[in-house]
């Protein structure tokens, strides 16, 4: 069915060597999209990438075979119809109770999508970046499950941001739960900066790095029987030239954290700062001479404010 073109979303659910990544530009906004499957699995992609006219939306589906897949779409599409009476001046708290609903009814999705492949391990994360504008003022509304991060890039003179905490084993540890918030960055960091086991003497990090592939809170009947489905939402400011990064799992766990820095924050386009990001984490994930190398799906999603 066609779909509304008052969206003009796009769906790269699956990765087509030939096609040149997405880059386009709108009225208030500049997106690029770059995506590619995992080594393991070069015939389907279990990552899924929408965009309307103000939003952008990553979901990265688990489960290791097709299923993965069926779960991304499912969730991509429920989230999608959940947003398509909200506009970028939809007031703020309007927003907020939206997106919370748009995640909790993909949760339904995957989870009857499940039922229908009569397999309950049917998984996906979800990130979504909804803009809105008021009195001409723009904030970045951001709800998300899983560990599909949110980035901002605010130039280059200023650092980059984190806006989202993944929901992942580091954070389920009584070491990150009861440390004050620049503990909780300072072990983010280190975590994000581990190549091997036992690089840091921390039996909290190994523990977290030897179990990095899971996720404590996702869109699914493992994570519903858990009650770990419930989204996550922060609310950024958002200003002419800043960017909103969201890269799924092969991109942040494959690079450290300085090389996403360096690239993000480097020279060129959005396009072609995307597409090198996924050059450097797919060539680091053939790189088993690191612990921290491992095939994945890879996307990169950047969407610029550029009036």
């Amino acid at each position: 069915m066609p779909e509304p073109t008052s969206e003009r979303s796009r769906e790269l659910g699956r990765y087509a060597p030939a096609e040149k990544p997405e880059a386009r530009e709108q009225k208030f906004f500049a997106f690029a999209t770059e995506t590619r499957p995992s080594d393991n699995h070069p015939e389907h992609n279990e990552d899924v990438a929408l965009q309307g006219e103000n939003w952008s939306l990553v979901c990265d589906g688990m489960g290791g075979t097709f299923r993965g897949e069926e779960a991304a779409r499912a969730a991509a599409k429920a989230i999608r119809e959940s947003l398509k009476d909200l506009s970028i001046n939809s007031p703020q708290e309007m927003v907020v109770e939206r997106l919370k609903e748009a995640l909790l009814s993909a949760q339904k999705a995957v989870v009857e999508k499940g039922k229908a492949l009569g397999s309950r391990d049917t998984g996906t994360t979800a990130t979504l970046t909804f803009i809105i504008e008021s009195g001409g003022r723009r904030e970045a509304v951001v709800a998300w499950v899983g560990d599909t991060r949110v980035y901002k890039v605010s130039g280059r003179d200023k650092p980059l941001r984190r806006l989202t905490t993944d929901h992942g084993r580091l954070q389920g540890t009584p070491a990150y739960r009861d440390a004050s918030p620049e503990e909780r960055e300072r072990l983010e960091d280190l975590f994000d900066s581990m190549e091997y086991l036992g690089q840091y003497q921390d039996i909290h990090l190994d523990y977290s790095f030897r179990n990095r592939n899971v996720v404590e809170r996702c869109l699914g009947a493992d994570c519903e029987d858990y009650g770990s489905a419930e989204p996550e939402i922060v609310i950024e400011p958002a200003e002419a030239g800043d960017e909103f990064w969201t890269l799924s799992d092969g991109v942040h766990g494959n690079l450290l954290k300085p090389e996403i820095v360096r690239i993000l924050q480097g020279p060129g386009s959005l396009e072609e700062r995307g597409r090198r990001l996924l050059e450097a984490a797919h060539d680091y994930s053939r790189d088993f001479s690191t612990e921290r190398a491992h095939p994945d799906d890879m996307t990169a999603v950047g969407m610029k404010i550029s009036t």
